[in-house]
């Protein structure tokens, strides 16, 4: 199978350990198999591209032990608009996956880490190339109500749109079900 990961945060490079649980189900899923592929969009922030912030290399294309990582920054420049940084993120990825298919083929399945915003981003993708995907979230923001009501709205199409939604603890699958408007949408638990 030939799977492309759509993480909403990844490794600028392979000693960057930033995400580096994705990086290690790449290559996990690589090991067994399968093809896999990367694309991510770097949303950077203002203070993060100054030069007392830098942080190591960041490297646009490569392939890391075997899995061809395509990445791209863009400037989270739109914080305060509802849906601002979501676009941006999105328009990114949308270029990053136009580049992966051109090299690398079209995929079978999108695997989407974090509806804000690899999700997001990954639902228009498959509906655009009319290839599935599978949402995986991660994130503690929905425990510590960090989410704005339009962000909660975009989480909750996500979910809609996505094959199969996936938590990484019971407890998160259940507050999902709970702050989404997704009650027929049962989250399975992959720790």
């Amino acid at each position: 199978m030939h799977i492309m990961l759509l993480p909403s945060w990844y490794p600028k490079n392979p000693n960057d350990v930033n995400g580096v649980f994705f990086r290690d189900q790449a290559h996990a899923l690589l090991k067994h198999g399968h093809k896999v592929g990367v694309i991510s969009p770097q949303m950077k922030s203002l203070y993060s591209i100054s030069g007392k912030n830098r942080k190591g290399r960041f490297s646009k294309f490569e392939i890391d032990d075997g899995v061809p990582t395509y990445r791209k920054q863009v400037l989270a420049a739109l914080p305060r608009v509802p849906y601002g940084n979501y676009l941006l993120f999105t328009r990114v990825a949308r270029k990053l996956m136009s580049d992966y298919v051109r090299e690398q083929g079209k995929p079978d399945i999108i695997h989407a880490h974090s509806a804000i915003f690899g999700g997001a981003a990954a639902a228009c993708l498959a509906k655009e190339w009319s290839i599935p995907f599978v949402l995986t979230e991660h994130s503690s923001g929905f425990y510590r109500n960090v989410f704005k009501k339009w962000q909660l709205d975009l989480v909750s199409n996500v979910a809609i749109a996505a094959e199969c939604c996936i938590s990484v603890s019971p407890s998160l699958g259940d507050l999902l079900t709970d702050k989404l408007s997704t009650k027929n949408i049962v989250w399975k638990w992959i720790p």
